[in-house]
């Protein structure tokens, strides 16, 4: 009883909180074009590398043709945008905040109901006295880092 129960467990439980099928083994991960009307020179690449290493890095996935995967994901940067927050009483802004959408389609071909379409949004504030010629770099890794998390525990993780 207790090795059928161990082997039910691995079959489909991976100990980093995802809760992946055994059956799930061949994965595509599509290039994010940018669509946003502000657009940052490298942040197509930069998310689709962040999201294929973050993805390949924390499941036992092959990457193949999307024709074949069991997994395919892709979708478009759909918002960059920089704005003004915590206006103060001068009317300047003491803040300024970087935010960025993505649009996510996971397509599960081995079970579809797993399926979904969804934006991810994720921003950084960071004050106004600075240039976002300074600052940009560091905000978009963090903010990348942030939205591949989100995107890997809603298509893997079954909370």
């Amino acid at each position: 009883m207790a090795l059928l129960f161990y082997a039910l467990l691995v079959g489909c439980y991976s100990f980093t909180g995802s809760s992946i099928p055994a059956d799930i083994k061949t994965i595509w991960i599509g290039s994010f074009p940018n669509r946003a009307t502000l657009v940052n020179p490298t942040l197509s690449s930069d998310f689709t590398d962040g999201l294929r290493s973050y993805i390949l890095s924390r499941a036992r996935f092959n990457e193949v043709d999307m024709e074949s995967a069991d997994i395919a994901i892709d979708g478009e940067i759909t918002a960059y945008d920089i704005t003004a927050i915590a206006i103060q009483s001068d009317a300047t802004a003491a803040l300024n905040k970087l935010s960025v959408s993505i649009k996510i389609n996971f397509v599960n071909n081995k079970y579809p109901k797993d399926g979904f379409s969804q934006t991810f949004t994720r921003y950084q504030e960071f004050p106004s006295s600075q240039d976002i010629s300074v600052v940009e770099s560091d905000l978009v890794s963090q903010i990348i880092k942030e939205i591949t998390e989100d995107v890997y525990n809603r298509a893997f993780s079954n909370w």
